[in-house]
C-alpha cells in the first residue's frame, strides 16, 4: 500500500521497529521502518517476491526480485539488518532461468533454493540453488507439459518450501498433465516428483497460486478457479500423498472468490490474505527479551467498523511475539 503512493513502485522492504521495553508505550511506538526502496541504485532488482526474506547463517537476509538487475530478468539480493542491500546475482535467462517469483528457502546446508518461473532450457523455468555469494546452479529444469509452469498472467507467488525431511515442495499455475497447474516435490538428491495435476473434475481446483506447510507436513494450498462454483478452492495433500478439497468458494453472500494466498495460523488453522490490522494491546513478562502483541487482522481494508457486523465478524485476533533486540516477529512461544 505504501509503495503505490511513491513515484517508482518497484518494491520496498519493511521491518517492525520502535519496540519498547515498556509495554504501555508499545502500541503508539511500533512502526513500520523503511529498510530499502528498490530502484535506489543502478542495477537494482524490481518487484521483490511477496513471500518475504530468509535469514541465512551469516546473519543477513536474502530474497529475490522478478525483474530488474543487470539483464532485467530478476535478481537474488542480500540485505543486512541495517538496510545495506547488494544484488548478488542477476539472472541472464537461457538455461539458468529468469523471473524468480516465489522467494527463497534454505536447504539443510544453509544454501539458498528457489524457483525461477521463466526461461530455462524448455522455457518453463527452473529450480535452482545459490550460494550466499550468488553462484547459481540449476537443480531441475521444468517441463511445461509434465511439471507445470507459471505464465506472465499468473501471480506466481507460491513459495518453495522445505519440509522436515529436507524435501522441497512447490506449485504452479499452468501446465502439467491436464494444463491447469501442479503441486510438486523435490528430494534432497534432486529427484523431482509430481504430487498432483489440477484437472477439470468438479471437485478439483484450477491454477494453484499459493501453498503452506502445516505442522504435520500436510501441504495446504489455494486455486483461483475450479471447484463447484468455478471460483477457487482450498485443498490439502496429506503426508501419504492423498489429495482432497477442503473448501469450494462460491462467490455467494458471506463468501469470497478467487483466493490469492494462504497461511498456517498459530492455532493450526488455515488463513487467507490480511489486508489491514490494528494493535489491541501489548504485554511483556519481566525478564523476557520481547513482547507479545495482540492484533486484530481483517481481509478488508480499511479495518471495518465494529458496527459493520457483516465485515467485522471476519476480524480475527492473532498474537505476535516481537523480539526487542532485532524487531523480528513470529508466533509467540508459551508465555
Amino acid at each position: 500500500m505504501l509503495a503505490m503512493s511513491r513515484a517508482r513502485p518497484l518494491g520496498l522492504i519493511l521491518l517492525l521497529a520502535g519496540v519498547s521495553a515498556a509495554p504501555a508505550a508499545l502500541a503508539a511506538d511500533t512502526t513500520e521502518t523503511w529498510r530499502y526502496d528498490f530502484g535506489t541504485k543502478t542495477g537494482d532488482g524490481q518487484y521483490p517476491a511477496m513471500n518475504g526474506l530468509v535469514l541465512a547463517s551469516d546473519g543477513n537476509y536474502y530474497g529475490t526480485t522478478s525483474s530488474g538487475g543487470a539483464n532485467n530478468l530478476g535478481t537474488i539480493f542480500r540485505i543486512t539488518p541495517g538496510g545495506d542491500l547488494k544484488t548478488i546475482h542477476s539472472f541472464a535467462g537461457g538455461a539458468e532461468g529468469c523471473t524468480p517469483t516465489g522467494g527463497l528457502s534454505l536447504n539443510a546446508s544453509g544454501v539458498l533454493v528457489g524457483y525461477a518461473s521463466g526461461c530455462g532450457a524448455s522455457g518453463a523455468g527452473v529450480v535452482f540453488r545459490s550460494s550466499l555469494n550468488g553462484t547459481v546452479v540449476v537443480l531441475h529444469t521444468m517441463s511445461a507439459g509434465t511439471d507445470g509452469y507459471n505464465g506472465t498472467s499468473c501471480s506466481g507467488r507460491a513459495p518453495i518450501l522445505r519440509a522436515s525431511d529436507n524435501y522441497f515442495v512447490g506449485s504452479t499455475c499452468y501446465g502439467g498433465p491436464y494444463g491447469y497447474g501442479t503441486v510438486w516435490q523435490m528430494a534432497p538428491n534432486g529427484r523431482f516428483d509430481l504430487l498432483h495435476g489440477f484437472n477439470e473434475t468438479w471437485a478439483d481446483g484450477l491454477y494453484g497460486v499459493d501453498i503452506a506447510l502445516a505442522a504435520d507436513e500436510t501441504i495446504v494450498g489455494v486455486t483461483v478457479q475450479g471447484g463447484i462454483g468455478n471460483t477457487g478452492t482450498i485443498y490439502k495433500i496429506a503426508p501419504n500423498g492423498t489429495y482432497s478439497t477442503l473448501y469450494h468458494f462460491t462467490a455467494q453472500t458471506h463468501d469470497g472468490n478467487q483466493p490469492q494466498g494462504i497461511a498456517i495460523g498459530p492455532d493450526g488453522g488455515y488463513y487467507g490474505p490480511v489486508k489491514s490490522y490494528a494493535i489491541v494491546k501489548a504485554s511483556a513478562k519481566r525478564g523476557s527479551n520481547g513482547v507479545v502483541l495482540l492484533i486484530e487482522v481483517s481481509p478488508f481494508s480499511p479495518m471495518p467498523d465494529k458496527n459493520d457486523l457483516e465485515k467485522s465478524r471476519r476480524t480475527k485476533p492473532v498474537n505476535l511475539w516481537v523480539n526487542s533486540a532485532d524487531k523480528s516477529f513470529s508466533f509467540p512461544p508459551s508465555f
